[in-house]
């Protein structure tokens, strides 16, 4: 598997190459303020940094030994998949690197990371919509609009964290849709999911 991700890896790589115009990206680049670049490429490394970080700590907060160095690898292989990949889904590759520490485990983690990516995306975008109709008087969202926004995601969080009415909800879906043989396996990742994300 950690083979034939390479190879997919490689063959995107590829693909990218055989598509762009490498001559209108090189003048394109020439034109360009070097400075506004090496800024956009710090920023860039500096945002990767820190989710990789993030990926380390919830990680080691559920008992998954790894060095640094691997969790940016393995994180990093997730973002270059989930480039290509509808819903950025690739990004649940990493998860397989480390199946040894069993899939359940690893899916949670990799669940919670994203949900943190969702949580610290909501808040900025609905903070830079504000910001930006006050600053040029231009309404992105009503006022109603935006308290139903907020009311929402405050139900969503309190549904979340509230563990017996969570497990009270999906009970339904997981007694009829989940198969037989799927069902102990997801119990346990659920768990792990509800531990590690509460904790964080």
């Amino acid at each position: 598997m950690k083979k034939l991700l390479a190879l997919i890896g490689i063959a995107l790589f590829l693909l990218i190459l055989l598509t762009i115009d490498l001559n209108k990206t090189i003048s394109f680049l020439s034109k360009a303020d070097l400075t506004l670049i090496a800024l956009a490429i710090l920023i860039l490394i500096s945002t990767i940094a820190i989710r990789c970080a993030k990926w380390f700590l919830i990680l080691k907060h559920e008992g998954i030994e790894l060095s640094f160095w691997k969790a940016f690898k393995y994180y990093y292989i997730g973002i270059v998949l989930g480039t290509f990949t509808p819903g950025r889904l690739g990004d649940f590759a990493k998860a397989l690197y480390l199946k040894k520490h069993g899939l359940a485990r690893v899916f949670a983690c990799v669940l919670v990371d994203r949900l943190a990516d969702v949580s610290i995306l909501f808040f900025t975008g609905l903070l830079a919509s504000m910001l930006f109709s006050l600053y040029f008087g231009v309404e992105i969202f009503s006022s109603a609009m935006l308290l139903l926004l907020i009311v929402l995601f405050c139900l969503a969080a309190y549904i979340f964290l509230n563990e017996p009415l969570l497990k009270k909800l999906l009970k339904p879906f997981y007694n009829y849709l989940v198969p037989e043989r799927f069902k102990a396996q997801l119990k346990q990742g659920f768990a792990s999911f509800l531990k590690t994300s509460h904790a964080i």
